[in-house]
């Protein structure tokens, strides 16, 4: 993929009402189960331009695959 489609693809992801909702989500669902910065294992599968790790580095050690 060229790297000018990532670049749009961020751009999108970030401002993007879907996505944003989607974060906040996934963010409230694990806040249920683990606490802020513990020791959790966090697998993201096909992280595409990575618009999730950094929320998801605030509950425990991420893995991109």
């Amino acid at each position: 993929m060229e790297p000018e489609a990532y670049f749009e693809m961020d751009q999108v992801e970030q401002q993007h009402g879907w996505f944003v909702a989607r974060r906040k989500i996934i963010r409230s669902k694990l806040s249920e189960i683990t606490s802020a910065h513990s020791c959790a294992k966090i697998l993201e599968v096909g992280c595409g331009t990575g618009g999730n790790l950094e929320m998801l580095n605030a509950f425990g050690k991420v893995v991109k695959w």
